[in-house]
């Protein structure tokens, strides 16, 4: 992305400035680090500006701007760069994502959230702009499946378990497995830690292949059906959060199989 600067900075009240909320979407520096560049910048200097838009929001410096008002500066110096919009959001990736060491799962998490138009953690604010599941995950570096685990997690997740996506503690598709589960085991889950929700991925996952597995075929044809029920029944889940496109590809897939067809019917008449 291509843009251009104003070729001066300016001196800009501290208290005035207010975060975009696509720079939101990163993670912060923690309390430590926040300190430790506070003493960086009260010995040698800011060396970098902060970078607004051209709606004078921060669109990078947050934790120099956080440093700044730890040191009780009223001011900052600050540079607006001529972007909006997209090209925002696409700045802000770009001076983010090779500087943070972020993992995989965090990654998945950003471009969900540009992929929804979600609001940068504070719903209360408007939505930023969205771009295209394609576009945010060739953004973050990941692919479209990863996007789409973290994406299952916001839309199913308890608070604590998308907070531990956002932290970078459970992987993505560990995460999106425990959404699948009740509120309060989700929470249970997440309480023990990263290995406990590990084991819990892993046992969701050998109970929903337990339902397609080898011996399905010679299983009593009650137990048969149910088996595929619940799998229907989970499937229809996942089908409804898919993009329009995606949909019609799936369902051309899928309509061929009568039987298939039958469990669907059955499990969306359960859904209803």
């Amino acid at each position: 992305m291509e843009h251009r600067e104003y070729s001066d900075t300016k001196m800009i009240l501290v208290d005035n400035l207010q975060i975009h909320q696509a720079a939101n979407l990163f993670p912060e520096m923690g309390q430590e680090e926040i300190e430790k560049l506070a003493a960086d910048i009260k010995g040698n200097g800011m060396q970098v500006p902060i970078a607004l838009d051209d709606d004078g929001k921060v669109i990078d410096g947050r934790n120099r701007l956080r440093a700044c008002k730890l040191l009780n500066r009223k001011t900052v110096e600050a540079l607006t760069h001529r972007v909006s919009g997209d090209a925002t959001i696409r700045f802000v990736i770009s001076q983010n994502l090779h500087r943070r060491h972020l993992t995989e799962s965090q990654r998945a998490d950003i471009a969900a959230r540009l992929a929804g138009g979600l609001h940068g953690g504070d719903r209360s604010k408007a939505q930023i702009c969205a771009l295209t599941q394609a576009e945010a995950a060739k953004q973050m570096g990941i692919s479209e499946r990863s996007l789409q685990n973290a994406k299952f997690v916001h839309q199913h997740g308890i608070g604590p378990l998308q907070s531990a996506l956002t932290q970078g503690d459970i992987p993505a598709t560990t995460a999106a497995e425990l959404a699948t589960l009740p509120p309060e085991e989700q929470k249970e889950t997440v309480t023990a830690g990263a290995r406990a929700a590990k084991a819990k991925a892993a046992e969701v996952r050998r109970k929903r292949t337990h339902f397609i597995s080898d011996d399905v075929h010679t299983a009593p044809e009650e137990e048969k059906k149910e088996r595929f029920r619940k799998l229907a029944s989970f499937i229809l889940k996942l089908y409804l959060e898919l993009p329009e496109n995606y949909q019609k590809s799936l369902i051309k897939s899928i309509a061929k199989k009568a039987p298939v067809r039958m469990w669907l019917d059955s499990a969306e008449d359960d859904a209803a």
